[in-house]
This record gives structure tokens, C-alpha cells and sequence, in this order.
């Protein structure tokens, strides 16, 4: 059962990843309307955590995201996986180890693209959704029980 301020911590995280991801695509909209100088300051921003190699990136109208496919793919899953979690068990997404588990598939398909040279794109976009899915999960688990131990230390005596 959540209780009433786990809920309004559940919603700030649904809403804080929806802007996130509202974030990665915002450049589309800001150049379609000329404020390219808006488009700038998020490339810049997301210029800090990926590459954004354009032949790596999504398009939309010839307009790339501020982030690369896989950075995308991972950001979108980690909203998909704040959307599920309250329809999973807490005991199945509270542990650390499951984030190991959705790192490995992303390092194969990571080591076959650098290692190798082969790129599947197919097999990319599985594993980026996994990985984003799976830390969404978990990281919601983690920061929903923090505001939940807080709440409780507050009426310890």
C-alpha cells in the first residue's frame, strides 16, 4: 500500500523524468520555432554526459536530439520504468545487484560495436530500453524508501 507522501514523491519523480525526456527532444521544437539559442544552451547542456555524434543520434524534421540513440533509448526505458514500478513487488526492484544484471547485455552489445565493429541496432535499442528500464525501477525503489525512512526517523523518539 503507498501511503499518501509516497505518492507525492512517486509523482515528482514521474514528473522530474518526463521533463528530462521532454529535455532530450526540446531542441526539435526550439530550432522549428527559431529559437535556436535555446536549442544551444540544452545541446551544451547534454554536451556534458554524451557525445551527440549526429550520425548516432535521432532526427526529427532533420533536427537531432540532444542526446545520442542509446542515451536516448536508456532515458526513455528509465521512464518507462518509473511508470511500472508501482505495479511491481518493491521486494523485486529494492536491490542493487539488479542493475549489474542490466549492465551486462549493455556491455556485450558496448564491446561488440567498439571491439568488433559491429553494430546492431536491433540488439542496441533492446538492451539501452533494459538498462534504462531496469535503473528506473530500481532508482525510483531507492529514492521512494528514502523519503520513506526519512519520514519514519522524523516520528522516532
Amino acid at each position: 500500500m503507498i501511503k499518501s507522501w509516497e505518492a507525492k514523491v512517486y509523482i515528482w519523480v514521474v514528473l522530474s523524468m518526463l521533463a528530462f525526456n521532454l529535455s532530450i527532444v526540446s531542441p526539435v521544437v526550439f530550432e522549428e520555432f527559431g529559437l535556436d539559442g535555446f536549442a544551444r544552451i540544452v545541446y551544451f547542456f547534454f554536451g556534458r554526459i554524451c557525445h551527440q555524434i549526429d550520425a548516432r543520434s535521432f532526427h526529427l524534421n532533420g533536427i537531432k536530439f540532444a542526446v545520442c540513440e542509446r542515451c536516448s533509448l536508456i532515458y526513455f526505458g528509465a521512464f518507462v520504468g518509473v511508470l511500472i514500478f508501482p505495479f511491481l513487488r518493491r521486494e523485486i526492484v529494492r536491490s542493487n545487484p539488479i542493475l549489474l544484471i542490466a549492465l551486462v547485455p549493455s556491455g556485450v552489445e558496448f564491446s561488440f560495436e567498439k571491439i568488433l565493429g559491429i553494430e546492431v541496432l536491433a540488439f542496441k535499442i533492446l538492451v539501452s530500453l533494459w538498462l534504462g528500464i531496469l535503473a528506473g525501477l530500481v532508482l525510483t525503489s531507492q529514492i521512494v524508501d528514502m523519503f520513506s525512512s526519512s519520514k519514519k526517523s522524523q516520528f522516532d523518539f
